[in-house]
């Protein structure tokens, strides 16, 4: 079908590693896609940064995936869980958290990325201020919109990132079997 990279889920909102992330990793290497990584939907209070990172790096390692990722990417939008969320913290608590998983993850030898998109950071993550928190765009985004289009003509910008790296251009749809969402890069 002409996938040639992968991001498996790694870590829960709800704070806790995700064990299907190994064998989707295996999965997808198995099926020839060389280019995979994965992401974490952080739990942004209760546990810190590093603690959330080096949990899912060791869970990854124990379950003898650690050299099939490069990047982990980090969920940033809104999290459900009342225990998790976003809100319960300021604009400049949320930041150096976002940085602090960047951080934690290349402490590990990998790279971070960002997962977010226009309204997810200015209005769950950093409450209606759109450009707070440029460090951030440091690191790669891969942002959200649904409309189909494999380009980026639709990308409104947003925390100091002029241009993304990826697009998610359709949510919840299925593949071999499983449930993924698709996303596309130049």
């Amino acid at each position: 079908d002409g996938i040639d990279f992968m991001m498996a889920r790694a870590w829960h909102l709800t704070g806790s590693f995700d064990t299907t992330a190994a064998g989707n990793l295996k999965n997808a290497r198995a099926g020839g896609v060389t280019n995979t990584s994965v992401y974490m939907f952080p739990c942004a209070i209760g546990m810190s940064a590093a603690t959330q990172v080096n949990t899912m790096v060791a869970d990854l390692k124990s379950a003898g995936v650690d050299g099939l990722y490069d990047t982990v990417w980090l969920d940033v939008e809104y999290n459900p869980d009342s225990t998790c969320s976003w809100s319960r913290g300021s604009i400049v608590d949320n930041c150096n958290f976002i940085l602090a998983l960047a951080q934690a993850v290349e402490s590990h030898g990998k790279r971070a990325g960002i997962y977010s998109n226009y309204y997810e950071w200015g209005e769950h993550v950093l409450f209606n201020d759109y450009g707070t928190c440029d460090a951030a765009a440091a690191y790669p985004l891969w942002y959200a919109d649904y409309d189909g289009a494999l380009n980026f003509n639709d990308y409104k910008e947003f925390g100091g990132w002029a241009r993304p790296s990826i697009k998610q251009y359709q949510g919840t749809t299925s593949l071999c079997g499983a449930s993924v969402d698709r996303s596309w890069k130049p």
